[in-house]
């Protein structure tokens, strides 16, 4: 694997991530019951137009969206009072090929990741309440602690008139080894589409 220690959001983040199924789409792939999942097509097809362009794919972002942004940065330094363990700014790491990448929010230590949500009031309470982590989110954490090589995630959503919610999950071996093979099927996949793309380009000139 590889650590690419690069500014969140910056030019070169966004440059590394450009084009590979990053983990915050993984579940786009595989499910997290380990089972393909059906929504892998559009997604390639949205990776390979990032390919043609080279530039990523134009994502709505609403004033939540916008104000969660906001909140990450004193939600990571108020779990940081609540550890023990020094936490730091992630980068990207990906496999060796750069063919897929995960960007987690912090690291925690030598051991953890730290992957933080800032959702609306209604849904951070019903977050209070878990006793696990949504399902939607497993394939994330589970491949930023697959590329990241780390033992365990804490995914924490903060809300400022609440108490953090923070569910530690572990390293799940079994299900990572599932999506090992289907990230690169699904590279493979996208390798073969873009060069199709790519000859048909050519012929069309």
């Amino acid at each position: 694997m590889k650590h690419h220690r690069v500014p969140q959001n910056s030019p070169e983040w966004h440059a590394l991530r450009c084009g590979i199924p990053t983990a915050s789409c993984f579940g786009k792939i595989l499910t997290s019951r380990g089972e393909p999942s059906s929504q892998a097509e559009d997604y390639r097809a949205l990776l390979l137009g990032e390919r043609m362009t080279g530039q990523p794919s134009a994502s709505f972002v609403s004033l939540a969206m916008e104000d969660g942004v906001k909140r990450e940065a004193p939600a990571a330094s108020y779990y940081a009072l609540l550890s023990d363990e020094p936490v730091e700014l992630a980068g990207v790491f990906t496999d060796d090929a750069v063919r897929y990448g995960a960007s987690p929010d912090r690291l925690v230590g030598e051991r953890g990741v730290l992957e933080i949500k800032c959702p609306q009031e209604s849904t951070h309470i019903k977050n209070l309440a878990r006793d696990c982590i949504p399902a939607i989110y497993f394939p994330q954490v589970q491949g930023q602690m697959f590329l990241a090589e780390r033992e365990w995630c804490d995914w924490m959503s903060d809300h400022p008139d609440h108490e953090p919610a923070i569910i530690r999950v572990e390293r799940d071996d079994a299900w990572i080894a599932k999506l090992e093979r289907a990230l690169d099927e699904f590279c493979d996949r996208l390798d073969e589409e873009e060069n199709t793309a790519l000859l048909n380009q050519e012929r069309s000139l």
